[in-house]
């Protein structure tokens, strides 16, 4: 008994630190805030439910009360985490703060300095750290496979190689490629058009 009782708090934990990073990673993907509100509202509408439904047929036991009181208080934490991560979305858009997801095309940037000084963050890290192999990949596409929590993303290219680059070094569009004329690097200073 004891042991199936330790063994359904690990399965809940586990499911409400799920829920919880859910909503961390969530906040990576989208700027819109009804993506939180309306889990937010669904959970207060559930949790409402049950402590009300609880409370009214008290005849039933202060077992069932109990109950519905600490499904409530669970529940405050991850719906406070929701209601918290809606309210920040206008102030992130208004910060310019960059979103991604899965399966959208995006692009490296394309002036090397730039692009190292982007992986600051990740000095010791290998994995999502700066290499030569990642530098390569200066101002190519990649398809976003994967969005983690510490704002990086992991990148598939054309070739099927997969490489993980933080925000910082993506960009939504096609780098701007300077290109000089042939024509006004033949003039010179006394030519003028």
């Amino acid at each position: 008994m004891v042991f199936e009782i330790i063994e359904l708090i690990i399965i809940v934990i586990s499911i409400y630190g799920a829920a919880l990073e859910w909503v961390r990673v969530k906040d990576h993907k989208t700027n819109d805030k009804w993506e939180f509100f309306a889990p937010a509202i669904f959970l207060a509408a559930v949790v409402g439910f049950m402590f009300f439904t609880g409370l009214a047929t008290g005849g039933g036991g202060a077992i069932l009360s109990l109950s519905s009181l600490v499904c409530a208080v669970a529940a405050m934490p991850l719906l406070i985490a929701l209601v918290y991560t809606g309210s920040l979305q206008d102030a992130q858009i208004a910060a310019g703060v960059k979103t991604y997801s899965e399966g959208q095309t995006v692009w490296l940037i394309s002036d090397i300095k730039e692009f190292r000084d982007s992986f600051s963050r990740f000095v010791d890290d290998e994995l999502n750290g700066w290499s030569e192999v990642k530098e390569r990949r200066l101002g190519g596409s990649g398809t976003i496979t994967k969005i983690f929590v510490d704002k990086t993303v992991t990148l598939e290219f054309d070739d099927s190689e997969k490489f993980d680059f933080p925000f910082e070094s993506l960009i939504d569009s096609e780098p701007e490629i300077e290109e000089v004329s042939v024509e006004s690097a033949e003039k010179g200073w006394w030519e003028s058009d």
